[in-house]
């Protein structure tokens, strides 16, 4: 009785079926041309709007609030062989990170900065841009600077000492009054360099290249300088070393 009673109401339902009038295909196409549209879209917010108008709503994966955070790309630099990752967002933090002991910043566009104010010490330096940077009188103890383009950088002051500077471009840099102690100044290209009155005691200085750089006062006491041409480099007054002596010997021999 009960089967009977249900197949009396589910057979009529069932025909009924084929009597609804099929959605018609243009309506998705237009819903999905709908949701293909760019920014101009009125009323809509693409992916691409960024901000406050976007909190909480889902751009595919990820809230469209998160797309505003910037990341760091990568440069192919026009100085060195290998690529430099350039973030202004992570250099920011970094130096003003100041729970940070050493300060990482290889590989970093620091053009032109003003970093007299860190602490970089023992600071891994290396492949960086630091032209025209001012680091006067900053403590670089053990800093590696490796292979860095320090062109007219300001290093006035500061202390070098144990720092590794090998393979760097120092070209018309400016070190009076430096500490370089024990440094490693190996293949630095010290072109136009300014080095007056610098410390270079025990400072490794094989094949750099001294090209009318100015080592006048300074002190190359036990300092290695096993293939660097020094004809054209200014040793007026340096001390403690044969070459010292050899310059300044045939400075007076020549005097009137």
């Amino acid at each position: 009785m009960h089967i009977k009673f249900i197949l009396v109401i589910l057979i009529p339902l069932v025909l009924s079926i084929g009597t609804i009038p099929g959605l018609p295909f243009d309506l998705f196409q237009e819903a999905d041309a709908k949701k293909s549209e760019g920014n101009n879209e009125p009323g809509r917010l693409a992916i691409k709007s960024y901000g406050s108008a976007n909190k909480r709503i889902v751009c595919g994966d990820k809230l469209c609030s998160e797309l505003t955070k910037v990341e760091a790309t990568t440069q192919v630099s026009s100085y060195l062989q290998t690529p430099v990752i350039f973030s202004e967002q992570n250099v920011t933090k970094q130096v003003t990170k100041k729970s940070s002991f050493p300060i990482d910043l290889s590989g970093q566009n620091l053009y032109g900065k003003t970093l007299n104010h860190l602490d970089l010490r023992y600071a891994n330096l290396a492949y960086t841009n630091l032209r025209g940077a001012d680091l006067e009188g900053v403590d670089l103890t053990g800093a590696n600077l490796q292979s860095s383009f320090l062109y007219n950088i300001n290093l006035d002051g500061a202390i070098l000492k144990d720092a590794n500077l090998s393979n760097s471009k120092m070209l018309r840099a400016y070190l009076r009054n430096a500490d370089l102690s024990n440094a490693n100044l190996s293949n630095v290209d010290f072109r136009w360099a300014d080095l007056t009155s610098a410390n270079l005691t025990n400072a490794n200085l094989q094949y750099a290249t001294l090209f009318r750089a100015n080592f006048a006062s300074t002190d190359l006491h036990n300092a290695d300088m096993v293939g660097v041409g020094t004809t054209t480099t200014n040793f007026n007054d340096c001390m403690n070393h044969p070459d010292c002596l050899k310059y300044n010997h045939e400075r007076l021999l020549i005097r009137p």
